[in-house]
């Protein structure tokens, strides 16, 4: 049951996030491709949230921010060639 209503919170923020940048390309996004946009944009998130959690939230929110630049910075590199 918890699982599924994470899945269930995760699929809304997806929702919610593609929505928000639906709008502000002016409509005009692709679907499938502002969805992988998403999607990839909240894997990243999340890498980052777990790193930083797993050390027990080191360096307070200016710690979380590092590790979000971090993951960030390493999506081209495992785009163009996954581990």
């Amino acid at each position: 049951m918890r699982q599924a209503h994470s899945l269930g919170c995760r699929q809304d923020a997806t929702r919610a996030w593609a929505g928000a940048v639906h709008t502000r390309a002016g409509g005009q996004a692709d679907g499938v491709r502002l969805r992988l946009t998403v999607e990839i944009f909240g894997a990243a998130w999340r890498t980052a949230f777990l790193s930083w959690t797993t050390r027990g939230g080191e360096g307070g929110r200016a710690g979380l921010g590092e590790r979000v630049d971090a993951a960030f910075a390493g999506l081209p590199a495992a785009l163009a060639e996954p581990a």
